[in-house]
């Protein structure tokens, strides 16, 4: 029975090692300005746009975007606005000023 024991082939693990095909740039912090302000107010929302058309063509509410509108305290100048960026790109879809005399429904 030894001598059986000693024939059997042994099993090798192979060593496989895949290279990448493609070398992704190294990410870069991006700078939004949102640094320098303090989130008063954040909640996910839709945006829209009202789209008037000619004569013939009826009036209708577009789609802008999805994601997250924050309302921002900028913490040197005290100055408030409402940013929102879509969800996956991150792409700015409303950037608005508020000033005391605005009423937000």
């Amino acid at each position: 029975m030894s001598d059986q024991e000693d024939n059997s082939p042994e099993v090798e693990s192979p060593n496989i090692d895949f290279e990448p095909l493609v070398n992704l740039p190294k990410v870069e912090k991006v700078i939004t300005l949102e640094e320098e302000e303090q989130t008063l107010f954040k909640h996910r929302a839709k945006l829209y746009r009202y789209i008037q058309g000619d004569h013939d063509d009826c009036c209708e509410w577009k789609e802008r975007g999805v994601g997250d509108v924050k309302i921002l305290k900028h913490l040197v100048t005290g100055r408030y606005r409402l940013v929102m960026r879509r969800e996956k790109t991150h792409k700015l879809c409303a950037n608005h000023y508020l000033i005391p005399g605005m009423s937000l429904t």
